[in-house]
């Protein structure tokens, strides 16, 4: 959507203080003005001329169009937080119309229009796109809020997706869209393996697929081959899957226990007794010094 610049001017310091900022939100407001002609072109109007308040915001949008009173690249006084606050100072802030003779379901889509633009100009997450209350606290956006317009909050947050493809950072958790569907189960992303639980987020550590268990690091990649997990070591094929039993490695055999970790020193297995070196390799066609230990009944101990 065309952004028209109708820019407070530098000289009313007063709205237009001229701070630097770096955009990391967007947040989104309701003008809470229903009367009739209180669109965008009115509001953006309103802050060129000089508002008597000392407030303002970045744009407004109506069923319309978007206008611009300040630059994205300077504070606006929107967030109710303080000259000095996080929301005053990190953020674009966005008024939606809400006049009655506007189509406020047709501003709602104009408004996630320009959110994702500005998501994609200053790479915003998703997730940094937050609502007036959570800066102040204040009811805003109220029509939003309480969905009696028919969009809700949610539908909103959808709205801005849109098409989408990639990862997307949502409540400090990783989802991966593609066409603006949210991805579950395996995916393979530049070549690593990637596995997203039932509602879309990425999964880390120990993930059991069926009945295999499965290894994924911080990055939510998958893991193959040796891994030390809290100084025990563990065996993952070339399919990820986590090994159990003998397992045959470089010329050398090796015991995974029932929970995968490598054994070391003495085990039984089906009734045979086999010595493990520390790194776990098994000993074999030598002669070995061993202590035995003995239980009570007198019966030899693995």
């Amino acid at each position: 959507m065309e952004i028209i610049q109708k820019l407070i001017p530098a000289t009313n310091t007063k709205t237009r203080p001229g701070k630097a900022m770096v955009p990391k939100y967007i947040t989104i407001h309701e003008t809470d003005n229903d009367n009739k002609g209180a669109d965008a072109l009115a509001h953006a109007k309103l802050q060129e001329r000089g508002n008597d308040r000392t407030a303002s915001w970045h744009l407004t949008v109506d069923d319309k169009g978007c206008y611009q009173s300040v630059p994205f690249n300077e504070v606006a006084y929107a967030a109710g937080d303080g000259a000095n606050g996080p929301g005053n100072t990190t953020s674009i802030h966005i008024e939606m119309c809400v006049n009655c003779d506007g189509n406020y379901q047709k501003t709602a889509e104009n408004t996630a229009g320009v959110v994702k633009q500005l998501m994609s100009q200053f790479n915003i997450p998703l997730e940094n796109v937050v609502q007036h209350n959570k800066w102040s606290g204040k009811n805003c956006p109220s029509i939003m809020r309480s969905g009696k317009a028919g969009i809700t909050w949610p539908q909103f947050q959808g709205m801005c997706k849109g098409n989408q493809t990639g990862w997307v950072k949502e409540a400090s958790q990783w989802c991966y869209y593609a066409g603006g569907v949210k991805k579950s189960g395996w995916l393979l992303d530049n070549g690593k393996w990637f596995y997203l639980n039932a509602s879309g987020v990425m999964q880390t550590g120990w993930v059991k697929v069926n009945t295999k268990w499965y290894y994924l690091d911080g990055s939510g990649a998958m893991k193959t081959g040796w891994i030390k997990i809290e100084g025990k070591w563990y065996y993952c094929d070339t399919s990820g899957a986590m090994k159990t039993g003998w397992l045959l490695d470089a010329g050398k055999w090796y015991y995974l226990k029932v929970d995968g970790s490598m054994a070391t020193g003495t085990i039984e297995d089906k009734g045979k007794l086999y010595h493990l070196n520390s790194d776990g390799s098994m000993l074999a066609d030598t002669r070995i010094n061993v202590t035995l230990n003995v239980d009570k009944s007198g019966a030899l101990k693995p």
